[in-house]
């Protein structure tokens, strides 16, 4: 029995991967000049970034692995249809990529957080420590922006001050932080959002939002933007439902919304759009449903395809194709029709239990799953071997919620 509680655990595994993100961030955004990087090309690092990202890796490795053998039993009693259920994604692509001679370093990591967060079942707990990470990487985005715009501010290749029409504020620039871009930034920030709405003073909950809302504002991110809308739009309608204690409106709600925003998802990326439609990402778009449908419409290219083929002279991609630019089309690409099957029925479990009329973290998690889903418009915010920048506000509170609901599966464990 671990003497730190399983909420602490939880949280201290949280901060570790917090830390593994925006500590190697920080690092790189004072030793290194930040800017632009095509795809294919070397991303800026140097050794100092390097000895933290590994050290915080390691530590998050060891902390997550530590949990799971001292917990193993209550790991278990959640049910091991539960456990699989939510794994089944990541295994299928562990498989896949390790059939094409290539596995991510981070998929190990991905399956342990999981694993540590089904034993120490922390629900609502958490979404405070998630609110307090998304707030403070808020506020280090905006004081860079203010005292170190030199690095803050994104850059073009060749130094200068990226200058862009859709800037809210053209004469500020556009936010990226700590981060080297400023969709990464709001995606991030976005993805954070719902946390907050658990924040029990009201005056320290909207000052948090304010904040949240002022660096994606900053960042002009129109995919971050879309999504703090829809949580804010969606969040306040839920909010009513749950204060009249109608929590199973909430989840036949969500269900719904979820429903919906990933129907349109799913078929955004197959419309005709012109290649330059958002910021060339139809462009991508075609250029990516193309391979996928015409090399390997089951399986998949493989996690490494954009890497490997983005950077390429033949490549029907841009320089900023680091993925597919939409979850659907990347679920696709990556694993085939297999994969969209299996992270369908994951989405679908997901959402059940997350936001169970008995589950403590419902309206929190169900608001993650809409940000989630919105942000996979523009974006690719989920991933089971890869993305891991992402999964302290994707995976880690949707394993949180979906944990901590009420027992459904009675087979594979205790009753």
């Amino acid at each position: 029995m671990l003497r730190v509680g399983p909420q602490r655990a939880a949280s201290l595994l949280a901060v570790l991967l917090w830390l593994r993100l925006v500590g190697e961030l920080l690092v790189l955004s004072f030793t290194t000049e930040k800017r632009f990087v095509p795809v294919g090309q070397e991303a800026p690092s140097n050794a100092t970034a390097g000895a933290v990202a590994t050290g915080l890796t390691v530590a998050t490795i060891a902390v997550a692995g530590l949990l799971v053998l001292a917990n193993l039993n209550a790991a278990t009693r959640v049910g091991l249809g539960r456990v699989g259920l939510f794994l089944l994604p990541w295994l299928y692509l562990l498989c896949r990529d390790a059939y094409a001679g290539h596995v991510e370093r981070n998929a190990v990591v991905f399956a342990l957080i999981v694993l540590a967060l089904a034993a120490l079942n922390p629900g609502v707990a958490l979404f405070r420590t998630l609110a307090a990470l998304t707030v403070l990487t808020a506020v280090i985005a905006l004081v860079l922006g203010i005292v170190a715009p030199e690095t803050a501010l994104l850059r073009e290749t060749t130094g200068e001050l990226r200058i862009s029409d859709k800037a809210l504020v053209p004469a500020l620039g556009l936010l990226q932080g700590p981060f080297t871009s400023e969709n990464n930034l709001a995606q991030y920030l976005a993805l954070g959002l719902p946390s907050l709405v658990v924040l029990r003073r009201r005056a320290w909950r909207w000052t948090s939002v304010v904040l949240v809302l002022l660096a994606i504002g900053w960042s002009s991110s129109r995919s971050g933007l879309l999504t703090a809308g829809v949580v804010l739009a969606a969040g306040a309608v839920l909010a009513v439902l749950a204060r009249r204690g109608w929590r199973r409106a909430v989840q036949l709600v969500a269900l719904g919304l979820t429903a919906c925003l990933a129907a349109v998802g799913a078929v955004l990326p197959f419309l005709p759009w012109p290649p330059e439609a958002f910021t060339e990402r139809a462009l991508i778009w075609q250029g990516t449903a193309g391979a996928w449908l015409s090399q390997d419409e089951v399986f998949g290219l493989g996690t490494q395809w954009f890497t490997e083929v983005g950077g390429t002279v033949t490549s029907p991609l841009n320089d900023a194709a680091y993925h597919a630019h939409n979850q659907f089309l990347q679920l696709g690409a990556t694993g085939g029709l297999l994969l969209v099957v299996l992270a369908s029925v994951w989405l679908l479990a997901v959402t059940l239990l997350a936001t169970d009329a008995g589950s403590p973290a419902q309206l929190p998690a169900a608001l993650t799953v809409l940000a989630v889903v919105v942000s996979g418009y523009l974006e690719v915010p989920v991933g089971f071997v890869d993305r891991w920048a992402f999964w302290v506000v994707t995976s880690v509170p949707l394993a949180a919620a979906y944990f901590s609901a009420p027992r459904v599966f009675r087979w594979g464990g205790e009753g």
